[in-house]
């Protein structure tokens, strides 16, 4: 399993808000909270600092518009995949729940799955995988909105793709 692991990436996004709930913020807990979670599989991650997209203390921007967002995930996403990663997940946020074992259910999901979504109760989403770069997924959602997750789910189907979802866990 861990030959497999290898091919897998994670991305924590940290000041990107996906529906009403905080954005992750990047201080020395948000790091102790991040290693806890991966420190038992071999997987490569990054932690994205989203500087003047969207910050937690910042919220709600005027400025701010959703195809900023959709710019910067696929550009995050879409590099993962081109270093040759071959499953990419996005964690948004930690929810006090989220354990290692919901981060190996993602990406074993993905495996044979094409897309493993973890909704929050606010309908935004705490983490989205993919098997492949879908840009289609990323584009046209409501990023900043309470319908974010389903959303996501709906133009899953449209694609004729087939999703997982992990638990819905509260933030």
């Amino acid at each position: 399993m861990n030959e497999y692991f290898k091919t897998c990436a994670i991305l924590f996004f940290t000041g990107i808000k996906t529906g009403i709930h905080p954005a992750l913020v990047l201080n020395e807990s948000t790091q102790l909270a991040i290693q806890e979670l991966i420190s038992q599989y071999n997987l490569n991650f990054e932690i994205l600092q989203a500087d003047g997209i969207q910050v937690a203390n910042d919220w709600p921007n005027s400025n701010l518009h959703s195809t900023e967002i959709e710019k910067y995930l696929c550009g995050a996403y879409s590099k993962k995949f081109d270093e040759g990663y071959r499953k990419v997940i996005g964690i948004f946020s930690l929810p006090s729940l989220l354990s290692p074992k919901h981060i190996e259910e993602a990406m074993l999901s993905i495996r044979p799955l094409d897309f493993c979504v973890g909704p929050d109760t606010h309908g935004g989403i705490y983490l989205l995988g993919m098997n492949t770069y879908e840009e289609k997924l990323i584009l046209h959602q409501p990023w900043l909105g309470t319908t974010l997750s389903k959303s996501i789910i709906r133009e899953i189907g449209n694609q004729k793709k087939i999703t997982y979802k992990l638990p819905t866990l509260g933030i």
